[in-house]
């Protein structure tokens, strides 16, 4: 059974990463009002770290790394986001996410 609180939706939007004082470009694989699935370039960031995504024209958002495998990891958010933004985030080349 899976233990995700929400339903993840496909994505490709480019963000910057900042945890353990490193810094790196990244792209978000999938997101949800709780979390979101990151490129990483590193294997070594710790779970639980404390990690600030930065994707152009939002806000900061802050979470903590809950896993990580290879070059993934898994991101939930400290704060949930609003299912507008999701959707903007989720579906960025269509009318909210509908052909």
């Amino acid at each position: 059974m899976d233990k995700r609180a929400a339903f993840r939706f496909p994505t490709d939007v480019e963000a910057e990463c900042r945890s353990c004082d490193r810094s790196w470009s990244s792209r978000m694989c999938n997101i949800s009002a709780t979390g979101c699935m990151i490129v990483c370039p590193e294997s070594d960031l710790p779970a639980r770290a404390l990690l600030r995504l930065r994707i152009k024209g939002l806000t900061a958002i802050d979470g903590e790394i809950v896993w990580q495998h290879r070059n993934h990891a898994g991101v939930k958010f400290r704060v949930p986001l609003h299912n507008a933004l999701i959707e903007d985030l989720a579906f960025p080349d269509t009318d909210r996410g509908y052909d």
